[in-house]
């Protein structure tokens, strides 16, 4: 018996057609199941009250941030305020609580700029970056170091304060040395060479030899500081919901490695500390809580603990 050849095509077309579809179906499935999983987690994670606030925070759009550079000139900061208010900023507003010159809006800034002394204008990041550079509280010749620094958005806001009382104390020499300098570190050569490239574009040289180290080995085991930011790598659950192709490879098992991980590092930075120096740690997730925080502070150790909730402050506003 023959068959012609276009039945033969139209019946591989339609098994072809099925076994898409069963793929796409228990593709489906599995994503849902997942989902449904995530969800659990961190639902038990946060509560039946809070989860379900920050999910739909995550999922919603986050706003853009602008942080001014101190060191550009005054003419390139003020056109960048004036072309954000001329193209689709309108609802552009200042943040007036933070030390830090910086704007956020619904909609993206302009790019950055340079000045006539090649130096750009803003950096966009976003705004908890900077609200946890205040809560260091820098004073005149602190030792900051910044464990996880790359790409360079926190450095930078370091910078704003930490140079910013070196100007105003600059000559001063009475009793402990008022220079101050900020040490950021990035073990990922890629990343380093950005952070590198950020502190260039950004900070003029002057600053660079006295005031700027930057390092990509282990800055904790040899040195102490008198404050350290840690910005801990973490489990990226926003770009997880947002991303199904991410999201359907998630395991509780990372969020818990994450957690590990974190509490190591941490460990790294309280030893790292000065007698008397305090530290704050922000977290967005519960696997690491403030209990487990508090456990860092090693007995014979000499470092206040402050542990604050960064999610509740970012919901806020």
């Amino acid at each position: 018996m023959i068959i012609p050849e276009g039945l033969n095509s139209k019946k591989s077309i339609k098994l072809k057609s099925r076994n898409k579809q069963k793929k796409e179906e228990a593709q489906r499935l599995k994503l849902n199941s997942i989902t449904d999983l995530f969800n659990n987690f961190y639902f038990h994670q946060y509560g039946k009250e809070r989860w379900p606030n920050l999910l739909s925070s995550l999922k919603g759009p986050s706003k853009s941030c602008a942080m001014i550079n101190k060191f550009a000139s005054n003419v390139s900061i003020s056109e960048f305020i004036h072309d954000s208010k001329s193209s689709n900023n309108s609802d552009m507003m200042k943040v007036d609580y933070l030390d830090v010159e910086c704007y956020v809006s619904d909609s993206k800034f302009p790019k950055p700029k340079k000045d006539e002394h090649n130096i750009l204008n803003v950096y966009h990041l976003d705004l908890a970056s900077i609200m946890v550079t205040k809560a260091l509280d820098v004073q005149p010749g602190d030792i900051v170091l910044d464990l996880c620094a790359a790409p360079g958005g926190k450095s930078l806001a370091i910078l704003q304060h930490l140079l910013n009382i070196v100007d105003q104390r600059e000559g001063e020499n009475e009793g402990r040395s008022t220079r101050g300098m900020l040490i950021a570190n990035e073990i990922n050569n890629k990343r380093f060479h950005r952070l590198l490239q950020v502190i260039k574009s950004y900070i003029p040289f002057k600053y660079h030899q006295d005031h700027i180290k930057l390092v990509k080995n282990s800055p904790t085991l040899n040195y102490s500081y008198d404050k350290i930011l840690v910005d801990v790598p973490c489990s990226s659950e926003r770009h997880l919901i947002t991303d199904q192709n991410e999201l359907s490879k998630w395991k509780e098992s990372r969020s818990k490695i994450f957690s590990i991980k974190q509490y190591n590092i941490l460990l790294d930075a309280v030893k790292a500390l000065r007698i008397n120096a305090g530290w704050n740690y922000k977290w967005l997730k519960e696997t690491m809580d403030g209990k487990s925080v508090k456990k860092l502070n090693l007995d014979g150790s000499f470092c206040q603990i402050n542990v604050m909730v960064m999610a509740q402050c970012i919901l806020q506003f």
